[in-house]
């Protein structure tokens, strides 16, 4: 925490980049995505900035256990995010305000659809709590079906 490296400013430089990157893919993400996408990763965005602001405000305060555990709330992060674009991608799907040029659409393949269904069923069982395991069981396709 007080000793200073070469990698920490390395680090400092990478997560300044990285966050403007991510604001300018916010911005397209606003005007070219789901809005409900948008929000979710926006509000991760914020808590991201929330729990780096505490993280360094217990750094300046010496508060180890605070800096420890606001620094890794930041670094959860990527995981929201990686969540957020799997939920978009697998069980949302498609998403395209213009009509495509060309009027054929690609099937998905097996293992989309697998994992598109495997996602969703993970999600239902995450967000209802009284669910059973039997209703995992029942949304996923069978690996034989993959093949």
């Amino acid at each position: 925490m007080t000793n200073d490296h070469v990698v920490h400013v390395l680090d400092r430089f990478m997560a300044t980049f990285m966050a403007v990157a991510y604001i300018w893919k916010m911005s397209a993400l606003y005007f070219y995505g789901r809005p409900t996408t948008f929000f979710a990763q926006l509000v991760s965005f914020t808590f991201a900035l929330f729990a780096f602001m505490n993280s360094q405000d217990a750094q300046e305060t010496r508060d180890v256990n605070g800096f420890v555990f606001w620094h890794c709330l930041w670094h959860i992060f990527p995981f929201q995010i990686i969540c957020i674009e799997t939920y978009d991608v697998y069980v949302l799907g498609e998403y395209n305000d213009v009509e495509p040029v060309s009027g054929d659409k690609k099937e998905p393949s097996k293992l989309t659809d697998y994992v598109k269904n495997l996602v969703s069923s993970l999600v239902l069982v995450i967000h209802t709590p009284d669910s059973d395991i039997s209703i995992l069981s029942e949304n996923c396709i069978d690996s034989k079906k993959i093949s």
